[in-house]
């Protein structure tokens, strides 16, 4: 195998730009030490690293859509009955299985995935680290694959071998969280210590997923809209700083327009969160005295994010223009008619769930489809099934909205506050910067 051919798996980009002169170090090297091709570890070394550079924030943004949609396929398989019927009690069918099936091994691959490439762009952790790490995760997302196939095609006989799989798998989830940890602590913390701290991180995070994929957690949906939020943001700020639009605007008068609409975001979401951390708290301890006080909990939980889609829409139209206005408009829109179908109680409607479901589906679809860019038809299937997976979360699971919405808008007030104390804290650094730039 030749240098040049193992450029191929560095991204076209990438090649574009470095791929001649990297090539020419690489001859020049070998030619110096007398050699005309690359040698074993050579060659994985080249391959490491270019699989390295493949790992951006949007593939990682995308893995967590990948994850997102997966943790719902069971919700989305059993939709139709849910709808049609109202059935408390779901049939086990072929479909439910299949859907189970792919929420435990694709969901948890490419959760681990996202993960790790988001820490790889961001200079966390090295590339043999990653690459240890996703191996280590892939196989336990296999495992949980075998284990639910034998159990249920097979039967759940007592053997060496299945036990060995039930076993094996948290043990390797083990190993994956342990070597990532170890890596983030190495410039901290002592060896022991660390080493330390990391197997017991390792070992908490592996029993609590395994636990939670086995029993179909309820937290594997929140866990995954809480990756797709950061996997978002992250994946936006690059995206905003290497287009140059007015998310990475520089200038003082764009910069203060920047922290501005940034501050408002900020104060939106803490409201959010703290309204819908009172309705949540109010319906979860049946804090209420009466029904109509309850139903009233509801709505109001239903309707706390609809400061922060206002001023999110806001803050993201740089970055995918002024359809942002009309998404916007349509999520708020259907959580107004999410919040009417909670307020008529027994009286609620498959119309109205169905309406609320399609103006969410249709507010998520459009910015995400512009965001992709990616061509017209892949941007169309990706923002269309993102956008009708949320669409059918609201459909199915009316009260998700509540226990989630609290916990999306903290988050997004914590990432606020962080970017306008890091920015505040390099104004401070250069002080005369935006008068050099004006």
């Amino acid at each position: 195998m030749s240098y040049e051919s193992l450029l191929r798996w560095y991204p076209k980009a990438w090649r574009d730009d470095n791929g001649a002169v990297y090539l020419a170090i690489l001859e020049d090297d070998a030619k110096a030490r007398g050699r005309s091709r690359p040698g074993f570890g050579e060659a994985w070394t080249i391959r490491l690293h270019g699989l390295t550079e493949r790992a951006t924030f949007k593939f990682a943004f995308v893995c967590a859509v990948l994850a997102f949609l997966s943790f719902s396929a069971p919700m989305v398989a059993t939709m139709p009955e849910r709808l049609s019927a109202g059935a408390v009690f779901i049939s086990v069918t072929p479909a439910l299985i299949a859907a189970v099936l792919v929420s435990r091994v694709l969901a948890t691959g490419a959760f681990a995935l996202a993960v790790v490439a988001a820490l790889v762009r961001a200079r966390r952790i090295s590339a043999s680290t990653a690459l240890l790490a996703v191996s280590a995760l892939l196989f336990c997302a296999a495992t949980y694959g075998v284990d639910f196939a034998v159990v249920n095609f097979i039967g759940d006989s007592p053997g060496l071998i299945l036990d060995v799989i039930r076993v094996g798998g948290p043990v390797a989830a083990a190993i994956g969280v342990a070597v990532v940890v170890n890596d983030i602590l190495n410039r901290w913390t002592p060896s022991a210590l660390r080493w330390s701290i990391s197997l017991v991180a390792g070992s908490l995070v592996a029993f609590l997923w395994s636990v939670a994929v086995l029993q179909q957690s309820a937290a594997l949906p929140l866990a995954a809209v809480a990756l797709l939020c950061v996997m978002f943001t992250l994946f936006a700020n690059s995206h905003g700083r290497s287009a140059q639009n007015p998310i990475a605007m520089s200038g003082a008068t764009s910069s203060h327009s920047q922290r501005t609409a940034m501050r408002r975001f900020a104060r939106a979401a803490t409201f959010s969160g703290l309204v819908g951390g009172i309705c949540l708290i109010a319906h979860d301890f049946n804090l209420t005295w009466a029904d109509p006080w309850s139903a009233s909990v509801l709505v109001v939980g239903a309707l706390s994010p609809v400061p922060l889609v206002v001023t999110g829409g806001m803050l993201c139209r740089p970055l995918v223009g002024a359809v942002i206005h009309a998404a916007s408009v349509l999520c708020w829109s259907g959580l107004v008619v999410l919040s009417a179908a909670l307020a008529s109680g027994p009286g609620m409607t498959t119309v109205q769930l169905l309406l609320a479901s399609v103006l969410m589906m249709a507010g998520i679809a459009l910015p995400f489809g512009r965001l992709l860019q990616r061509g017209r038809f892949v941007s169309i299937c990706v923002s269309l099934g993102l956008g009708a997976t949320a669409g059918l979360l609201v459909g199915t699971g009316v009260q998700q909205v509540l226990q989630v919405a609290p916990f999306v808008s903290a988050g997004a007030a914590l990432w606020a506050f962080a970017w306008l104390q890091r920015q505040r804290a390099e104004t401070n650094a250069t002080p005369s910067k935006a008068a050099t730039l004006v």
